[in-house]
C-alpha cells in the first residue's frame, strides 16, 4: 500500500519568488488498486510522481510504502528503494 498524508512541495527559485507544487496532498492506494493522475498543465501531477518515486524530496507530509517511510531514507536507502521498489 501507498499512503501519503499532507503532503507539500515547494520549489523556491529565489526568496521573492516560490511555487508551491503540492499542497496537503493526502491520498491512499491499495495493493492491486490502479490509479491516474490528471490535471491542467502545472498542477503538480509530474512533481507527485516524482516525489512518490523517490525522486524528489519534499518539504513535509509523509510518503510510505507500506513500512517504508520515504522521507527517513538516507541518499543510499533512497537510491536502493528507486531501483528496487518503484520504476518510473
Amino acid at each position: 500500500m501507498i499512503s501519503i498524508q499532507n503532503l507539500y512541495k515547494i520549489y523556491q527559485h529565489n526568496k521573492e519568488n516560490e511555487v508551491c507544487a503540492l499542497k496537503e496532498v493526502s491520498l491512499q492506494i491499495v495493493d492491486g488498486e490502479m490509479v491516474a493522475v490528471v490535471g491542467t498543465s502545472g498542477s503538480g501531477k509530474s512533481t507527485l510522481l516524482h516525489c512518490i518515486g523517490g525522486l524528489e524530496r519534499f518539504e513535509s507530509g509523509t510518503i510510505a510504502f507500506d513500512d517504508c517511510m520515504l522521507h527517513s531514507l538516507n541518499d543510499k536507502k533512497l537510491a536502493y528503494f528507486r531501483n528496487s521498489v518503484v520504476g518510473i
